[in-house]
């Protein structure tokens, strides 16, 4: 799936497979071709999430997934080349299938108390999904217009091909 930015500033409305930045939020709307319980399994059966969380060449080891409010999930992403990176959310709503919240730690501090509020909703289609993701919180305005669009994006690329496989 390409996903195309479209933002229509006269409407105030994002468009289906749009993305759309402001200081410290991103918002992505993508539709999946599988039904809403596959894709909410997706991000909460260790073994589903571990085969599309990351980027193109990564992967994703030690998953962990409590999907409750309380729980948390975690996991060591890596990337040829480079440093893993330990990932650690904490569940701050979950309302199965419908929409997920959590506070996703800094994996460079996992300690630091600033946290990016991440909230999903999965609105069934049909046998289709529309998933609309949000991430907002402390990180510098610049991260959420290129290295978090372009990051999210990629995750989500990898979950489209898994769900065209199963």
């Amino acid at each position: 799936m390409r996903l195309r930015n479209v933002y229509d500033d006269n409407q105030m409305k994002l468009q289906t497979g749009s993305v759309k930045t402001t200081q410290r939020e991103l918002t992505i709307i993508r539709n999946f071709d599988a039904p809403r319980e596959f894709v909410w399994k997706s991000w909460t059966d260790p073994n589903l999430f571990a085969k599309w969380y990351g980027l193109s060449n990564s992967t994703l080891s030690d998953v962990k997934i409590d999907a409750r409010v309380g729980g948390g999930w975690s996991g060591i992403m890596h990337i040829p080349k480079a440093l893993d990176t330990f990932w650690q959310a904490d569940y701050i709503e979950v309302a199965e299938p419908k929409r997920m919240v959590f506070a996703l730690r800094n994996p460079d501090n996992p300690e630091d108390p600033n946290r990016e509020i991440v909230t999903i909703t999965f609105e069934k289609m049909g046998g289709k999904t529309r998933v609309v993701f949000s991430q907002k919180g402390n990180l510098p305005p610049e991260q959420y217009n290129k290295d978090l669009k372009e990051g999210w994006n990629a995750f989500f690329d990898r979950l489209d091909a898994l769900v065209k496989r199963m």
